[in-house]
């Protein structure tokens, strides 16, 4: 009976175990199923789906495995590197109210049946949408576009690349409309491009520590930073540690309540190119290394600030603060508040200010409205600009600069009507800087101010080819410093020292202008000339060796000399050969020729240009010469050396005698022979 007993109940156990293991095993059957189901390549998002259904429960978010009534759930349905459409909202609230988090690699593109917008607000609770995924897409549909508002930030990722954020509105966030930090590699870039990224409470777009970024195509990055006073976190945008950034191609870049672009501590290898940077509450463009006021020594390096418009900046336009290897080049730079461009950093950080235009600028003054300010920092190079109209000073340079090899250079630039100063180099010691060809013209209208004006202290400065042109006064040196390069390179142009009524002559050359032909420079009238030098107000300075014409120091050579006669003769015969050259600007030449036998004629003349002049000469040796001729004019400007070949063979009439006499002695000594038999 017992065993009967202990029989079934063996069975009964059995039976138990395998009934549970059939149905565990159905369970997880079932759910790897409904996984499978509510997992997708694509999902649709829609949380008008079902509306007036009265079997729509509007609380549930899953309508289906491929559609969804929040963002979220549409997320975290959809297959790694899926898609998720977003359709708009029609009923209240009329926008989704989430925070959305994207967690894997994935597209997120809206659509809508009223366009243009599908609207995301974060209900100011946290980040509007985070990035915690690498590629990651959030674009623009064929008609809508996502609008992304009252986040914290409105797009923050932190330690993600290869995310395109294309397309959008980011409008109206607490803080940063786009918060990226340590983000991107060169292998997995990330592209913020084509978007409206305006109205944000702080920065329109922040990047902390991230490299590889393109910030380009945006229509608009306007009205950031409104939400507060304190100008290092509320620009349109800004970039702090960051490398290997192109900020390009943005149309509006303006309105920001501080500063346009921000580019702070070690970022560099940064290119901010071919924007449009209006209306900063600041300045337009601040590079800067230490906006916390931590001691921090990594500077900014490797920065390109080209193509751009700046225009109407609250203070200067372009502010280096701090950086290395800082090129600025091909902007235009217009009607800004204070400076232009404004330099204030430290020594030998090489610099470079190149093509730009730079006018109008120091519009609401009272102080630092030049259109280029040096007031700390050196080698600094200024070349071929155009600097005009400015309210202060073209360019005011007020730094120390005490070493030869650290010296600014002002070069090719035109600086044209600024009510102060064309050049100003004061208030400091600034020496050993180099000013050359450039045209300095009508400046100083304001009241007692020059086209160059040098303050005491201030020495060791070259001032040369340069056209000072109908400058209120043209220049003022107190100083002790150099006016010319010497004879023949020259001095510059005065407009006030050009005619023989000023006392400005031209009948003589030479170092000493007591050589008689013209050569361009102001000499003395008078039988025996001299040097006659343009006094420079302010101290003992001149310019010894003015020129008579605007870039007139600028010497052409002569061209290359013809030379005519003979090309073969015989050696003790004179030989006569003509030799011609002209000059561009009709000084007189002289003539140098080497007759190729170690013998030359030294320097003849001066000749009037054009004119044919005979020279002769014998060779005393049979062979073959090569004659070189070349001009110099009195300037001592040298043409190209040409050339003329001529053969002096053996002379025929000495070899005949030879032989003839060769035969004589034959004929005598057969005959003497003959004799003898």
């Amino acid at each position: 009976m017992k065993n009967k007993f202990f029989k079934k109940a063996i069975v009964l156990m059995t039976a138990f175990i395998l009934l549970s293991i059939v149905v565990n095993t159905n369970v997880q059957a079932s759910s790897v199923i409904k996984s499978q189901i509510l997992r997708a390549s694509v999902v649709f998002v829609d949380y008008d789906y079902g509306n007036g259904d009265p079997n729509d429960d509007d609380n549930n978010d899953q309508i289906d495995a491929t559609h969804k009534k929040t963002i979220q759930a549409g997320i975290n349905a959809v297959d790694e590197n899926g898609t998720v459409y977003v359709w708009d909202v029609s009923s209240p609230p009329g926008e989704y109210c989430e925070n959305v988090n994207i967690n894997k690699a994935l597209t997120l593109m809206p659509l809508t049946h009223m366009p243009p917008y599908v609207y995301i607000d974060g209900q100011n609770a946290d980040h509007t949408i985070t990035i915690n995924a690498d590629y990651v897409t959030i674009i623009n549909g064929p008609s809508a576009t996502f609008w992304i508002k009252n986040g914290f930030d409105g797009i923050h990722s932190q330690g993600h690349n290869k995310i395109d954020i294309m397309g959008n509105v980011i409008d109206g966030n607490n803080e940063e409309g786009i918060d990226f930090r340590n983000c991107g590699t060169a292998s997995a870039a990330i592209r913020i491009t084509k978007n409206k990224i305006d109205n944000n409470q702080w920065n329109g777009v922040f990047l902390n520590n991230s490299q590889y970024i393109t910030i380009n195509s945006n229509p608009s990055i306007t009205g950031n930073g409104i939400g507060g006073t304190n100008r290092y976190t509320r620009s349109n945008i800004m970039l702090e540690k960051c490398k290997w950034v192109t900020i390009s191609d943005n149309p509006q870049v303006k309105n920001s309540n501080f500063v346009g672009i921000f580019i702070v501590r070690e970022s560099e290898n940064i290119t901010v190119s071919n924007n449009t940077i209006q209306n900063s509450g600041d300045d337009g463009i601040d590079c800067k290394f230490n906006p916390y006021g931590v001691d921090n020594t990594n500077w900014p390096n490797n920065i390109k600030i080209m193509d751009n418009t700046i225009t109407q900046s609250t203070d200067e336009q372009i502010h280096i603060y701090s950086g290395f290897n800082i090129l600025i080049q091909k902007n235009i730079i217009q009607d800004g508040g204070l400076t232009g461009i404004t330099i204030d950093t430290k020594p030998g950080v090489n610099i470079k200010i190149l093509d730009n235009t730079i006018e109008r600028n120091g519009q609401t003054g009272p102080d630092w409205f030049a259109g280029i300010l040096i007031c700390n920092g050196d080698s600094v190079s200024i070349v071929n600009n155009t600097i005009k109209d400015n309210e202060g000073e073209g360019i005011y340079i007020s730094r120390d600069v005490t070493n030869p090899n650290n010296y600014h250079l002002i070069e090719k630039n035109t600086i044209q009507g600024n009510r102060w100063d064309g050049i100003s180099i004061k208030d400091n010691t600034s020496n050993y800087n180099i000013i050359r060809n450039n045209t300095i013209i009508g400046n100083g209208f304001a009241s007692d101010y020059f086209g160059i004006n040098i303050s005491t202290a201030s020495n060791n400065n070259y001032i040369y080819h340069n056209n000072f042109i109908n400058n209120n006064k043209q220049a003022n040196d107190r100083g002790n410093d150099y006016w010319d390069n010497g004879y023949p390179n020259c001095g510059n142009y005065w407009s006030d020292f050009d005619e023989p009524s000023e006392g400005a002559n031209d009948t003589y050359h030479g170092a000493n202008q007591d050589k008689s032909s013209k050569d361009g420079v102001v000499d003395k009238d008078g039988t025996a000339g001299g040097l006659n030098l343009y006094y420079i107000p302010g101290g003992t300075n001149s310019d010894k060796y003015p020129v008579t014409q605007q870039n007139g120091w600028i010497n052409k050579v002569p061209s290359k000399p013809t030379i005519n006669g003979p090309n073969s003769g015989k050696p003790g015969k004179k030989y006569e050969y003509k030799v011609t050259a002209t000059d561009p600007e009709v000084y007189s030449l002289y003539y140098y020729v080497d007759w190729g036998d170690t013998t030359n004629s030294g320097w003849v003349g001066p000749y009037t240009s054009g004119t044919q002049i005979t020279l002769n000469h014998t060779w005393s040796k049979k062979g073959t010469y090569t004659i070189k001729v070349r001009a110099q004019d009195t300037r001592q400007a040298l043409s190209e050396w040409s050339t003329l070949e001529v053969k002096m063979p053996k002379n025929r009439a000495f070899q005949s005698m030879r032989l003839i006499d060769f035969l004589k002695e034959i004929i005598k000594n057969i005959r003497a022979r003959f004799n003898h038999l």
